[in-house]
C-alpha cells in the first residue's frame, strides 16, 4: 500500500508557484558561506563535465567525465583515456557510474561497456556485460542488465545472477538499503522487492516516472529524482506502506544526483545550481558565481561524500568543486562595492574592533569599512566626494578611542582624521602632524602618533604635541613603534631600532641591523608576550626575540616566518604571525604551532601593509590583497578528520623513468600503495619515491615531512613537497620512513614506511664473497710459502755466496801462492833443462842414457809448461792478459798443431785427422795464445781416447766466423758435469785421467782465450763422442 502525500500533490498551481517563490527568497536570505575548491583542466583534469565521482580504498578521488577518467590523490591527477599510447586502458570516452568494493576493485562503465580496474594490479579489464547502472552496498557490487540483477562474485571474478524482475521492464537504476531491499528504477516506475536473497514481488512504489538517481539517508528516507520532472522523498513505513513528499522549493526541477553530510543535511544536484535541505527543512543553494570560492558551474551531474566528510561535486562544464561544511571554519569576504554583503575595495589593511563588536577595516583604496559582525553586512564611508573633508581611499593606520567612542585614522598624504561613530561624522582632519600616519594606537588614555616626522601624542582634548622634542631619535620617519609593559617605548626604523625609556627620555638604546644578534633586514612588526617577552618580525631574515638582560637578540629558528607583515596575541597566549605563506600561530612555551596557508585561508596572497585582528571573542580577521577571512580561534582545535599517508609513484634513474605494474623489470609485482618491499638491482640505485595524503580538507595547516632512510642516514630530512629523491645508493637493506613533523603537542603523527632491497652485484654477492676468501686465502698461501721460500733461498745464497768468498779467498790465496812458487820453480826448471839440453847433445851417450835424458827432459819441460800455465791464468784472473794478434793463415797454423801431436798419436795407436775444405784463411789471432786453446783440447781428447779411438781437428768458414773442432771417441763426459767444465777448478771425470791429474783450469783459460778473441765455446758429448767447439770472428 502506497500513502501519498497528498497535501503536497493537490497544492493548486499557482500556490505552487508562489510557494516556491518564497522559498527562493529564504533560500537567498540563508544563503550559507561554503568556499568551493576547484579542480579543472589547470589542475590536469581530462575533461570539465564530470559524470561520475567515487572514492577507493585508499581514499584516492576517482572522476568519471567525458572524456576520460580520473584518479587525483591530492597531490596529482593521473589520467585514463584512449590514446595510442594507453594499449592496457580498455576503455572508451565517456565515463559514468563509478563504484568501488573498498577491496582492490573499481568499476565503472564506459561508453557502455562495463570495465574493472584492478588497484592492486593496476590494470583494466573488459567484463562482458552491458549496462546502465551499478551500485557498491558493504563491500558488494550490484549491476543490472534489462530485467536481470547480477552480483559480483569476488572469488570467481565474474557477476553471477541474483534475480529477475517480473515485469520486464529495463532497470536502469538500483539500490540495496541497510535492510536488503531492492530498489528497481525503470523509465515507467519505481519498484521494490523485500529480501533481495529472498525476493519477494516488487511493490509499485511510484508509477510513471522515469527515475534518475536513487538514494538513502542515514534516517532511511529515500530520495528520488527523476528525469526533469522534479524529486521525491519517500519515508519508508510498516512494511509497503509509504509517505512520499513531491514539492520542494528548490531552484531547478531537474535533479540528478542527492548525497548526505555528516551534519544530516541532504544535498541535491540540479540543472540550476547545488541545493542544501537541512534536518529542520530549510533550503539553501548555491549557483554559479564570480566571487572566489563560489561554484564553477551551476548545472550539477555527480555528487559525493568522502571518509573526511568533504562533499565533491561534479558539474557539467566546471569541472570538480568541493568543500567540507564540518571543517570549513573559515568566512570570506570580498570586493562587492556598493553592496552591503561586501567590501568596498580587494586590499584590506589594518582592522580595530569597537565596543559594540563591530570591526573598523581600512581599505587602501575604498575608504572605510564597518562590518556589523551580528548581521554580517558592511557600510562604507569617507568615499563621499561631496564631503566637507572631502573622500579619503587609502587609508593606512586606525586605533579606538573607546571612551569617546571615535577612531583615529591615518592616511597616505591626506594627513590623519577623527571619524565620530555616533554621527558617523569626520569631526577632525589635519596635516600639521605629517601627510602620511604610519602608525596610531591607544594607551593609557593617550593617542600616540608615528608619521613622518617622528612621534606624537594627544592627550585628553587637547592636540598632538612632539612626544620627546629633545631626542632626535624620536622626531624622525620610522616604520613601527611599541610601547611595552615596562614602558620602553620602540621605534624602527629602516637601518636601526630605537628604545627610549618613556620616564626617563635621555636613557636610550640604538640597535643596528646586523649588530647584537639582530638580522640585517628591517622589523616591520613587534608585539609583546603575556611574559613580557618581545618579538621582533623582519621583511627577510625571520622573528628574533629581545634578551633584556644580556641586551642581545635571538633568532627564533622554530618559527618559520621568513617575512612577517603582522603580529598579534591571542588570548591564550599564542602568537598569531600573518607572513608570506599564510597566518601561522606560535605558543612560545609549548612551541606549538600552526601554519593556514594563504589557500586554507580562502585568501590570494598576504602581503606587507595587510591587517590582522583578534577580536575579544576569539574571532580573528585577516586582511588579503583580494578581501579578508575570519575564523574563530577555538575551531583551530577541532580535531581534523582521519586520514591516512601511503605511498603512491616510484621513479627510477635520474631521468624519473615511472614504474608499472608487470613490466620486464620486474620492480613492481603490485601496484606500489600494495606493495611490501621494493627490490631493485645495483644499478638502479637513484630511484625518487611520492607519496600521498588522502586529506583533502587541509584543515588549517598545510603539512610539513621529514624522511629517513634507515640504514643510510641518521637523521631527519625536511620536504614540503610530496616526492623524496635517492641517488647513489649502495647495496643493501633499508627502510624508508615518511611522517609528518609535529607542529603541536596535540597532533596526531601520520607516518608509513617502505622496505627496500637493493640486491648486490652478482660480485658482491655473499658466495662470492666466500670465493673471494678461498681465491685470497689460497693465493695468501701461495705468496706465503713463495715468500718462504725466496727467504730460503736468500738464506741459501746467503751461505753459498759466504761460502764462495770463502773459496774464493782460498782460490786466491792458492793461485798466489801457486804464483809464488811458480815465479822460485821457474828459473831452476829453466837451468835444469838448459842442462838436459847439453847433455842431449853429447853424441857418446848410449841409447839408454839418451833414452832416459829424453824422457827427463820431456817431463821436466812438461812441468815448465803448467808453470807457464798457471802464471797465465793469474794474469787473467787479474785482467792482465793482452792479446798480440795478427794477421794469419790459420791453415797452415793447424796443420802445423797437427803434425805436432801425430807422434802421440802414433805412439797411442789413435786415428788423428785434419779435416779442411780451404786450403788457406786468413783470421786475426794470437798465435801463441791460440796455440794453448788448442793445446788444452787436444791434449784432453788424447788423454781420454782410448787405443785405435779416433780424433778429428776440422776447421770451416762461415763468413763472418770461422768454426774450429776438436772431437774425439773417448768415454764422453757426462750431462751434468757438461755445465761446468769450462769453470776453473772443474774436473768432469777423475776416473778418466787417473794416470795424470791436472789442476782443471785448461778448459777454463782455453774458454777465457777464445772469449778475448771475440769468440765462443762450447762441447757436447753424445753416444760416447766428445766435441769441442769453438769460433774466431774473421773480422778484428
Amino acid at each position: 500500500m502506497v500513502i501519498i502525500n497528498t497535501l503536497n500533490l493537490k497544492i493548486p498551481a499557482m500556490k505552487r508557484k508562489s510557494l516556491l517563490c518564497l522559498f527562493l527568497i529564504i533560500s537567498v536570505a540563508i544563503h550559507g558561506n561554503i568556499y568551493f575548491k576547484h579542480l579543472g583542466k589547470s589542475d590536469g583534469l581530462s575533461q570539465i563535465s564530470v559524470l561520475s565521482i567515487c572514492q577507493d580504498e585508499l581514499d584516492r578521488m576517482w572522476f568519471g567525465t567525458l572524456e576520460g577518467l580520473n584518479c587525483y590523490d591530492g597531490n596529482q591527477m593521473k589520467t585514463y583515456k584512449p590514446s595510442p599510447d594507453n594499449k592496457d586502458y580498455f576503455g572508451g570516452n565517456e565515463i559514468s557510474h563509478i563504484v568501488s568494493d573498498k577491496q582492490g576493485n573499481l568499476f565503472f562503465t564506459s561508453d557502455g561497456k562495463l570495465i574493472r580496474y584492478d588497484l592492486h594490479k593496476d590494470r583494466f579489464l573488459s567484463l562482458p556485460l552491458r549496462t546502465q547502472t551499478l551500485f557498491a552496498h558493504n563491500h558488494t557490487i550490484w549491476t543490472a542488465v534489462n530485467d536481470s540483477v547480477f552480483q559480483w562474485d569476488r572469488e570467481q571474478e565474474t557477476f553471477r545472477f541474483v534475480y529477475q524482475a517480473p515485469f520486464h521492464k529495463t532497470i536502469i537504476r538500483l539500490y540495496v538499503d541497510a535492510n536488503n531491499s531492492l530498489w528497481l528504477g525503470t523509465r515507467n516506475g519505481l519498484y521494490r522487492t523485500d529480501n533481495i536473497h529472498n525476493p519477494s514481488s516488487p511493490v509499485c512504489v511510484i508509477p510513471n516516472i522515469n527515475v534518475l538517481s536513487l538514494y538513502r539517508d542515514s534516517r532511511g528516507t529515500m530520495w528520488v529524482a527523476t528525469f526533469r520532472n522534479g524529486m521525491y522523498k519517500i519515508e519508508n513505513g510498516i512494511s509497503q506502506q509509504f509517505t512520499i513528499q513531491k514539492e520542494f522549493g528548490i531552484s531547478s526541477n531537474d535533479v540528478r544526483c542527492f548525497v548526505e553530510d555528516n551534519e544530516g543535511s541532504i544535498w541535491l544536484g540540479t540543472f540550476n545550481g547545488l541545493n542544501k535541505i537541512d534536518t529542520l527543512g530549510h533550503i539553501s543553494y548555491y549557483q554559479r558565481g564570480s566571487k572566489p570560492g563560489s561554484l564553477c558551474h551551476s548545472s550539477i551531474f555527480s555528487l559525493h561524500k568522502d571518509r573526511q566528510g568533504t562533499i565533491w561535486v561534479g558539474t557539467y562544464y566546471g569541472g570538480v568543486n568541493y568543500f567540507n561544511p564540518e571543517v570549513d571554519i573559515f568566512h570570506h569576504y570580498t570586493e562587492s562595492i556598493g553592496n552591503e554583503n561586501g567590501l568596498s575595495f580587494p586590499f584590506v589593511g589594518n582592522m580595530v574592533e569597537d565596543k559594540r563588536g563591530d570591526v573598523w577595516i581600512c581599505t587602501e583604496g575604498g575608504g572605510l569599512n564597518c562590518l556589523e559582525r551580528e548581521t554580517g553586512r558592511f557600510t562604507h564611508y569617507l568615499m563621499d566626494a561631496k564631503s566637507a573633508h572631502g573622500p579619503f581611499y587609502n587609508l593606512k593606520c586606525i586605533t579606538y578611542d573607546a571612551a569617546n567612542d571615535q577612531l583615529y585614522i591615518g592616511t597616505h598624504k591626506q594627513g590623519g582624521l577623527c571619524f565620530d561613530i555616533p554621527s558617523k561624522k569626520v569631526v577632525f582632519h589635519s596635516k600639521a602632524f605629517g601627510n602620511t600616519w604610519t602608525k596610531v594606537t591607544f594607551r593609557n588614555e593617550k593617542i600616540y602618533l608615528l608619521t613622518g616626522e617622528g612621534m606624537f601624542v594627544k592627550e585628553g582634548k587637547g592636540n598632538f604635541q612632539k612626544l620627546f622634542p629633545q631626542i632626535p631619535e624620536a622626531n624622525t620617519e620610522g616604520s613601527n613603534f611599541l610601547i611595552d609593559s615596562q614602558n620602553y617605548l620602540w621605534i624602527t626604523h629602516w637601518r636601526r631600532i630605537v628604545r627610549i625609556n618613556m620616564n626617563n627620555p635621555q636613557e636610550k638604546y640604538i640597535y643596528q641591523y646586523g649588530e647584537k644578534g639582530l638580522g640585517n633586514y628591517y622589523v616591520q612588526s613587534m608585539a609583546e608576550s603575556h611574559d613580557g617577552t618581545l618579538y621582533f618580525g623582519t621583511s627577510g631574515s625571520g622573528i628574533y626575540r629581545f634578551n633584556g638582560k644580556k641586551e642581545q637578540f635571538t633568532a627564533c629558528t622554530d618559527i618559520d616566518a621568513d617575512y612577517c607583515y603582522n603580529m598579534d596575541i591571542t588570548t591564550k597566549g599564542y602568537l598569531a604571525i600573518s607572513n608570506d605563506h599564510g597566518l601561522l600561530i606560535y605558543h612560545p612555551q609549548t612551541k606549538e604551532k600552526q601554519l593556514i596557508d594563504v589557500e586554507s585561508l580562502h585568501l590570494s596572497a598576504i602581503n606587507e601593509g595587510c591587517g590582522l585582528l583578534i577580536c575579544r571573542n576569539g574571532e580573528t580577521f585577516v586582511g588579503g590583497i583580494e578581501g579578508m577571512s575570519s575564523f574563530m580561534n577555538s575551531s583551530l582545535q577541532k580535531i581534523a578528520p582521519n586520514y591516512n599517508l601511503y605511498f603512491s609513484v616510484h621513479y627510477l634513474g635520474i631521468y624519473l623513468r615511472g614504474i608499472s605494474v608487470g613490466t620486464d623489470d620486474g620492480i613492481l609485482k603490485n601496484a606500489l600503495p600494495f606493495v611490501r618491499q621494493i627490490e631493485l638491482n645495483h644499478k638502479e640505485n637513484n630511484f625518487s619515491i611520492s607519496f600521498s595524503s588522502n586529506n583533502y580538507v587541509n584543515n588549517t595547516d598545510r603539512k610539513i615531512y621529514e624522511y629517513k632512510l634507515e640504514g643510510f642516514s641518521k637523521e631527519w630530512s625536511k620536504t614540503n613537497g610530496n616526492t623524496v629523491v635517492f641517488t647513489n645508493i649502495p647495496p643493501g637493506k633499508y627502510k624508508l620512513v615518511i611522517r609528518e613533523q609535529q607542529q603541536s603537542l596535540l597532533d596526531e603523527i601520520h607516518a608509513i614506511e617502505l622496505p627496500i632491497l637493493i640486491h648486490h652485484p652478482w660480485w658482491n654477492t655473499w658466495w662470492m664473497w666466500i670465493l673471494y676468501l678461498c681465491t685470497i686465502t689460497v693465493i695468501g698461501w701461495n705468496i706465503f710459502s713463495e715468500a718462504r721460500s725466496k727467504m730460503q733461498l736468500r738464506a741459501s745464497l746467503a751461505q753459498e755466496k759466504l761460502e764462495k768468498e770463502k773459496n774464493e779467498e782460498l782460490i786466491q790465496a792458492k793461485l798466489q801462492f801457486f804464483a809464488n812458487i811458480s815465479h822460485e820453480f821457474r828459473t831452476p826448471l829453466t837451468l835444469i833443462i838448459a842442462q838436459i839440453e847439453a847433455l842431449l847433445q853429447v853424441n857418446s851417450l848410449s841409447p839408454f842414457l839418451r833414452s832416459r835424458l829424453t824422457k827427463i827432459y820431456r817431463n821436466t819441460f812438461q812441468f815448465k809448461e803448467l808453470i807457464s800455465e798457471l802464471l797465465d791464468f793469474r794474469k787473467m784472473e787479474r785482467g792482465k792478459l793482452h792479446l798480440n794478434v795478427c794477421q794469419m793463415d790459420l791453415i797452415p797454423y793447424l796443420r802445423q798443431i797437427h803434425q805436432d801431436f801425430t807422434d802421440q798419436a802414433n805412439l797411442q795407436n789413435i786415428q788423428f785427422i785434419f779435416h779442411t775444405e780451404a786450403e788457406n784463411l786468413l783470421c786475426w789471432f794470437d798465435g801463441r795464445q791460440l796455440r794453448k786453446v788448442l793445446t788444452n783440447l787436444l791434449s784432453n781428447a788424447f788423454k781420454h781416447t782410448p787405443e785405435k779411438g779416433k780424433i778429428e781437428l776440422s776447421i770451416t768458414d762461415k763468413g763472418d766466423s770461422i768454426y774450429i773442432k776438436v772431437i774425439d771417441s773417448g768415454k764422453g763426459i757426462p750431462p751434468k758435469a757438461l755445465p761446468f767444465i769450462f769453470d776453473r777448478f772443474h774436473k768432469a771425470d777423475k776416473s778418466r785421467s787417473a794416470d795424470r791429474e791436472g789442476w782443471g783450469l785448461g778448459l777454463y783459460i782455453a774458454k777465457t782465450i777464445v772469449g778475448a778473441h771475440g769468440g765462443d765455446i762450447w762441447a757436447t758429448s753424445e753416444n760416447g763422442v766428445t766435441q769441442f767447439n769453438f769460433t774466431l770472428p774473421t773480422v778484428r
